[in-house]
């Protein structure tokens, strides 16, 4: 094939041309609305954000245009390997140029190590690993490398040929607006085809608040919803100082989280408003106020009885957890023992549930006064969607709370 077409022109055209269909129909194959492409920054949602994977945009472009891709690998193999192959093979006629070339993996050596594990095993593993482990590490490396950059090449690709099709660009925009990038930059890498337009960031920042600020409200409206706050601090430095304004830069705000109360709480059981202020101690016509508990009462929760080993139960924890920790991070010889370790006595397990939390608006309030605090949770309270229906001040439908006990969490200056 390779001798007809240099001697050929005409072939080298025609397969030329060909080669340039197949591309060109895999390319267009994978522009439509089906195969899940297209990033609509007015409908943005975080479902989409939370879902969205590299390596299954990988997947379906090997598998929905396998000649691009395969080039692709090829091309981006290729340039590594030549640098790789630089130091044990070099022509005596260019030994001189191919020794200049660096090898592109000692500059991200450092980087992708900082991603390994740090825990006890994974350091041991690392010191003790084969010197064929830590070359298949580093090969896995490389081919995510290339994963990335064909990703990268072939999304550029679609874009530009339909700028509906923006999935990876419109990720890597929202990603550029939360690391709070110069519009600048983002609109060099709009024009090159890494990312979306600022406008474009700018709606899908909108449709994500918009559906944010539904979530939380549904959840609030829920009364089965619980709120933690607290405090933080941001240095807002001014391009141009001025002499009023040069030294007052660092800004008091306060953050907040709602999630559901779990395990079986009912609206019913947090309606019992009016019997904890009838025996409130804040109320001054209270007449039966019960006796003020401390942390001392919660020793008594679970009254200590005597057993054979002598031990009480957190000294019998801590040896279980001695064993186990001796078992697994142990010496090899001690491995033997791990399936005779029986699991921990149980007083009163509750059940491991995973609690979704939804970020309420950051608020310009500070947390550090009790005006401030009696802010912070009537701003909460609007964003859940609930308060008193009867408030003239109120803008919007609100679930009427004042049956029901909320639960709020501040940090040590505010108690619970």
């Amino acid at each position: 094939m390779s001798v007809l077409v240099n001697r050929s022109p005409s072939a080298c055209k025609w397969v030329e041309n060909w080669i340039k269909k197949e591309f060109d129909m895999e390319v267009e194959n994978m522009l439509s609305r089906e195969k899940g492409w297209q990033f609509k920054a007015v409908h943005a949602s975080a479902q989409q954000i939370e879902r969205f994977q590299i390596e299954e945009m990988a997947e379906k472009m090997a598998k929905h245009a396998p000649k691009v891709w395969g080039v692709l690998g090829s091309l981006v193999s290729d340039q590594r390997s030549l640098a790789r192959g630089n130091k044990t093979n070099i022509q005596d006629g260019s030994r001189e140029d191919r020794m200049e070339v660096d090898d592109p993996e000692d500059d991200i050596e450092d980087y992708w190590s900082s991603f390994d594990t740090v825990d006890l095993e994974g350091i041991i593993e690392s010191l003790t690993a084969t010197p064929l482990i830590k070359q298949n590490l580093k090969e896995k490396r490389r081919n995510s490398i290339i994963q990335i950059k064909k990703v990268v090449i072939l999304s550029i690709i679609m874009q530009s040929r339909n700028q509906k099709t923006n999935t990876l660009e419109s990720i890597i925009g929202i990603f550029l607006h939360s690391c709070k990038t110069p519009e600048k930059v983002i609109e060099a890498l709009a024009h090159m085809g890494i990312s979306i337009s600022t406008s474009s960031i700018h709606r899908a920042i909108t449709a994500l608040s918009a559906e944010s600020a539904k979530g939380l409200r549904d959840l609030g409206q829920t009364l089965l919803a619980s709120y933690a706050y607290d405090n933080f601090d941001v240095d807002l430095k001014m391009a141009v100082p001025t002499v009023e304004r040069s030294t007052d830069t660092l800004k008091h705000l306060t953050s907040a989280l709602l999630f559901p109360l779990q395990h079986g709480v009912m609206q019913e059981d947090m309606r019992c408003s009016e019997q904890l202020w009838r025996n409130s101690r804040l109320n001054p016509e209270a007449v039966d106020v019960p006796a003020e508990k401390t942390w001392k009462d919660l020793l008594g929760l679970h009254p200590e009885a005597k057993h054979s080993s002598g031990l009480t139960r957190r000294e019998r924890f801590n040896a279980w957890m001695f064993l186990r920790d001796l078992c697994d991070h142990g010496p090899e010889y001690f491995k033997q023992f791990r399936s005779k370790l029986q699991e921990p006595e149980v007083i009163e397990q509750i059940p491991i549930i995973k609690t979704p939390t939804l970020p309420a608006r950051a608020m310009d309030l500070s947390n550090s006064t009790v005006s401030g605090n009696i802010e912070t949770i009537k701003n909460l309270a609007a964003q859940g969607g609930i308060g008193d229906p009867d408030d003239p001040e109120e803008m919007f439908e609100v679930t009427d709370l004042r049956e029901h006990v909320l639960l709020f969490h501040g940090d040590l200056g505010t108690g619970d």
